[in-house]
């Protein structure tokens, strides 16, 4: 079953439109409204059903970098099924970026038991395109209690 729901949006003026809950979450979603030459937290969500998770890259001290496996949305719950994440290993200071980060070799670790993990969507929203900026309006959806921007509806753009 498809939720539909009403979203709201201005561009000149305020206008209604419906669109499918499912098709507005596949897409690149970060917990800050402007992106800059590293992400916040950012979902990624794909239309066959899997999805990863990336930790802020601005913590250079983080040894777990992702998590990702298959999501599904029943009404406005978002299910995932976390199958795998990516860790951080062999570390050690790194000297390019200072002694407060460090560096190593990045592998996938896939979890003999999938964890189970979700988060109701609220209040979407369309938001004005800003002069110069996105080439697509931004959708700005409350995941759980965070606030997350959609800034790409195509999410091969960032994974």
């Amino acid at each position: 079953m498809i939720m539909t729901l009403l979203v709201l949006g201005t561009l000149d003026a305020v206008r209604a439109r419906s669109v499918s809950l499912a098709s507005t979450l596949v897409g690149v979603w970060q917990d800050n409204r402007y992106l800059a030459s590293g992400w916040s937290d950012v979902y990624i969500f794909f239309p066959d059903g899997t999805f990863r998770f990336h930790y802020n890259q601005m913590n250079c001290t983080k040894r777990k970098l992702s998590y990702g496996g298959k999501w599904k949305l029943s009404g406005n719950h978002v299910q995932l099924t976390v199958t795998d994440e990516e860790l951080l290993t062999n570390v050690a200071p790194d000297p390019d970026e200072g002694p407060d980060c460090i560096t190593g070799d990045t592998v996938i670790k896939k979890l003999r038991t999938p964890r189970h993990e979700g988060f109701s969507v609220t209040g979407v929203t369309v938001l004005p395109i800003e002069a110069g900026a996105e080439s697509e309006p931004l959708i700005r959806a409350q995941f759980g209690r965070r606030a997350f921007w959609r800034h790409r509806s195509d999410p091969r753009e960032y994974d």
